[in-house]
């Protein structure tokens, strides 16, 4: 009896020093790896200001601002659409076309500020990372990269959009 008890005591022993070393080990490779920007929750306000919960006071003047359909100043076959996806948090869904260059997609949150998106994960060609943040100017709205992975799309790279007029 003891020695089964002993048994099942060391294979459960085991068992959880197994699951540790392995959460451990595996947040270490991603945390070394410097090209991979990591998603954690904790790490969201990368901007400088922590997201905000969807409320009154944010989401109804930032969805007047944001939500649509837009077509770049610079170019007009590049657009960007952006929905409501989590109407708790005030998540949105933003939707880049790249003219000849790529496609993106990517979750923002309402900022502090209530009246810029910051986006904390997007992926550009399914393949690279990539942050930046969306404010209100007179024209439109201004996207602004503060982070990629994608030899084509640098941080700092500024994209005036103006809302796309409707088609009769």
């Amino acid at each position: 009896m003891k020695k089964k008890l002993f048994t099942f005591v060391l294979l459960a022993a085991m068992t959880v020093q197994c699951a540790a070393f392995a959460g451990t080990f595996s947040r270490g490779a991603e945390e070394g790896n410097a090209n991979k920007i990591s998603y954690a929750m904790e790490q969201s306000g990368h901007t400088g200001a922590p997201d905000v919960a969807r409320n009154v006071k944010h989401y109804g003047a930032t969805d007047k601002i944001f939500l649509g359909t837009w077509e770049c100043t610079n170019d007009p076959h590049s657009t960007l659409t952006i929905q409501p996806v989590d109407p708790q948090t005030g998540g949105y869904h933003a939707d880049f076309f790249f003219y000849r260059i790529a496609h993106a997609v990517a979750y923002a949150n309402i900022n502090i500020n209530g009246r810029q998106l910051d986006i904390n994960q997007g992926t550009i060609n399914e393949r690279f990372d990539f942050r930046g943040k969306f404010e209100q100017t007179t024209q439109g709205i201004r996207f602004t990269i503060t982070e990629s992975s994608f030899m084509y799309l640098k941080p700092g790279q500024v994209y005036e959009y103006r809302r796309m007029k409707a088609k009769p």
